[in-house]
């Protein structure tokens, strides 16, 4: 077996994780699950307990909202995945990301084998779309989350009609999972 790049992270589940060498077979969708779950969006900065895991589900949900039928199961765990690179490297607020020197190429890195870990394989379609949702859910909890703003976040869209009640991280994690086993067996029919 070849050396390792860099080090671990022991995981939730017990498990060991290289984020700067990541592997499909390290991948545990309980441990992104509870991660998530467990980390605040905007740094905390919210006005509530706002977590990683409840922003995934509901970009889920807005892909189905919206696209109805056309996002299928496929494209909905897509949205359902898309931080999921988060539950190994931390939520970077975007203000600080850029700034971090080699963090986007370590962020698309273990998000690629997360997908790879799934068997999801987001077109270029897919994954613009998504960030798409995922702007105009940043504008809904921006709207309902956050304190008035200082200065406009000059985001450019529209926030969702329906506004968010934040979940307990328990429900959080437990509506990550649930969504993930939804959409696997509507991939299966």
């Amino acid at each position: 077996m070849r050396e390792r790049f860099g080090d671990w992270s022991q995981t939730f589940t017990g498990g060991m994780f290289w984020p700067l060498d990541p592997r499909e077979e390290e991948v545990c969708l309980d441990d992104i699950a509870h991660s998530l779950a467990l980390q605040c969006r905007f740094a905390g900065h919210c006005r509530v307990p706002y977590s990683v895991a409840e922003h995934s589900v509901r970009v889920s949900l807005a892909a189905e909202g919206i696209g109805g039928p056309v996002c299928g199961p496929s494209l909905r765990l897509v949205a359902l995945l898309h931080d999921a690179a988060e539950a190994y490297l931390v939520d970077v607020p975007r203000p600080i990301k850029p700034w971090l020197g080699g963090y986007h190429e370590i962020e698309r890195a273990v998000q690629a084998t997360v997908f790879r870990a799934f068997d999801v394989v987001p077109s270029t379609h897919e994954l613009e779309f998504v960030k798409h949702l995922d702007l105009r859910m940043l504008a809904t909890e921006q709207r309902d989350l956050m304190a008035e703003e200082p200065r406009s976040w000059n985001l450019g869209v529209e926030p969702f009609a329906e506004r968010i009640e934040p979940w307990t991280w328990q429900e959080a994690e437990a509506r990550f999972l649930a969504r993930f086993a939804t959409l696997r067996a509507e991939e299966d029919r």
